[in-house]
């Protein structure tokens, strides 16, 4: 999962999912490090953030760097969170509960 934002402007998306918590934890860290190395480089170029996280122009770098890795992920001034969130399993098919039919 990831989120940015607080409050009534908060928002949190699905990133993907995986198979188990072993990977799904791996994962979270590459996304935790990748935020980091686009924050530190942002800095070093010293680019306000809303410039840098846009999804579009041309100092849009720090989105770039983080979409192939989250293809719906978002910045703000709280800046982007990602933790893991178990689901449950679902084996196989399963029988619809709507009575409609």
């Amino acid at each position: 999962m990831g989120a940015t934002g607080e409050y009534s402007d908060r928002c949190e998306w699905v990133v993907g999912y995986t198979q188990d918590e072993q990977s799904a934890n791996e994962y979270l860290q590459v996304l935790t490090n990748k935020c980091a190395e686009a924050e530190e480089k942002r800095k070093e170029k010293d680019i306000s953030e809303w410039l840098w996280y846009s999804r579009h122009g041309d100092n849009a770098e720090g989105y770039g760097m983080l979409a192939d890795l989250d293809p719906n992920f978002r910045h703000d001034y709280t800046g982007t969170t990602y933790w893991v969130e178990p689901v449950k399993e679902l084996n196989g098919p399963q029988e619809s509960k709507d009575k409609r039919k």
